[in-house]
């Protein structure tokens, strides 16, 4: 996971990535049990999510 989260920090910073874009550019891309968890988290916790909260 750690290694998983500094990829998508570097990728950030490659594309220059907006904050407000960031959580739903990489939500995009998860499959499986991840996608299965982020869609209950959006279920619980409605509102907008920022890369230091997803975190």
């Amino acid at each position: 996971m750690e290694e998983w989260i500094l990829n998508q920090e570097k990728i950030h910073c490659l594309l220059g990535t907006p904050e407000h874009l960031k959580v739903e550019f990489f939500a995009f891309h998860f499959e499986s049990d991840a996608l299965m968890w982020w869609r209950s988290i959006i279920k619980i916790r409605r509102g907008f999510y920022t890369w230091a909260t997803f975190l």
